[in-house]
């Protein structure tokens, strides 16, 4: 029954629920354990306010406040099709009503510019931000510069948004311009940019961790240990920064193991590094899009049946990553599905890959040799990738 619906109260309560994840205070107290996503019942809260915000569209399809809603609530949950359509409805319900300079229509195009930029569709995106014109750049715009490519463009923004930012805000530009420059092959300028991010007060643990790790591709021995020896330091004390550190920070940290590991007067940066991962949370969400090694390293860690609903949501959240499609052949085949075979395949010649399909299979067999010792399930397996060659050629 429907009688105790009331759509005032539907639109109140998404309004609500966004308001509480835009805020960063409110909204860390319902991340999950990893400080990546919502907790059980705060996605719950999610889930439902999304249901509400859907019925009262249906009722009411052309309420722009009511679209912006709904496609901030799919945004949360990641369901970015949806939620670019429900933006770009609600943009064009309010250019409709002529209201072309009005303080909701801008906040709606800003939110569809993001999301536009989030999805690769950079281009309509910077011109979106474009007709904005409004006087200072956003932290959004700039962000949508650096994915577009736009490096040296970001980097001004970044710059200029440090001349008048919060102090509290000062590392993270710094750390985002130190990032650009570095994607610019400007590496002076981004170690320039690190050092001060190390400088600047309050400790910035993502700085730190890029500067580490910079100074490991660069071979400076002296400088990792030293930004390393901080970083021990910090993830002694602050319990909150290590919770909700991303993912990307293992990467780093590996990454530094991965370029001195080879020479011998780093073997004491190297045990630091291994320190500082053990005292880290173990992530087996992947709020990122994933490379294969990502993939491999979290599902190694789970049954097979948890592999596969990982699997299944990374296919549903990236559905054109070829490495995604071409490791579900392998988790099938130790779950006895070996009919679905086929039709994964069928999906994967779909992409016309570029990637080597000895490249997949030598990743899909790190999968079997975990989770299954079985040889016809390798044999039937090997069948399927010649006439998967076959098909390519």
């Amino acid at each position: 029954s429907e009688l105790k619906y009331h759509p005032e109260s539907a639109l109140g309560y998404s309004y609500w629920v966004c308001q509480t994840l835009s805020s960063s205070e409110e909204g860390e107290l319902l991340l999950s354990p990893s400080g990546l996503t919502l907790n059980p019942s705060a996605h719950q809260g999610l889930v439902q306010s999304r249901d509400e915000a859907v019925r009262y569209v249906l009722r009411n399809p052309q309420d722009a406040c009511g679209l912006n809603l709904l496609g901030l609530l799919y945004e949360q949950e990641r369901l970015l099709g949806p939620a670019e359509r429900a933006l770009e409805q609600s943009m064009l319900l309010l250019a409709e009503e002529g209201s072309s300079s009005s303080p909701y229509l801008i906040q709606v195009m800003t939110n569809y510019a993001r999301l536009l930029s989030s999805t690769g569709k950079h281009s309509k995106s910077l011109d979106l931000y474009q007709t904005l014109n409004t006087t200072n750049i956003s932290l959004q715009h700039a962000l949508a510069l650096f994915r577009a490519g736009k490096f040296q463009e970001a980097n001004s923004a970044y710059k200029e948004m440090l001349t008048s930012c919060d102090p509290d805000k000062k590392p993270h530009l710094l750390l985002a311009s130190a990032l650009t420059s570095l994607a610019d092959k400007d590496t002076e300028e981004c170690k320039s940019q690190l050092f001060k991010v190390f400088q600047t007060p309050p400790p910035l643990l993502y700085g730190l961790i890029s500067l580490a790790a910079f100074a490991g591709y660069s071979g400076d021995i002296t400088l990792s240990q030293a930004t390393l020896n901080e970083v021990a330091k910090i993830i002694e004390w602050d319990v909150v920064s290590v919770k909700h550190l991303h993912p990307s920070c293992h990467k780093a940290l590996k990454s530094i193991i991965k370029y001195l590991s080879q020479k011998e007067e780093a073997s004491q940066c190297c045990d630091t590094v291994k320190l500082i991962l053990n005292k880290l949370p173990v992530y087996d969400d992947i709020t990122m899009e994933p490379t294969t090694q990502d993939i491999i390293e979290v599902i190694m860690r789970q049954s097979p049946d948890e592999s596969l609903c990982t699997l299944q949501k990374l296919v549903h959240m990236y559905p054109d990553n070829v490495w995604v499609w071409s490791l579900l052949p392998y988790l099938l085949i130790v779950l006895g599905k070996r009919r679905d075979i086929a039709l994964t395949y069928l999906k994967l010649l779909s992409f016309k890959v570029q990637v080597s399909l000895d490249e997949i299979h030598h990743h899909g067999n790190q999968l079997l040799q975990v989770k299954t010792n079985k040889l016809q399930s390798l044999k039937l397996l090997n069948s399927w990738i010649n006439q998967m060659k076959t098909s390519l050629q």
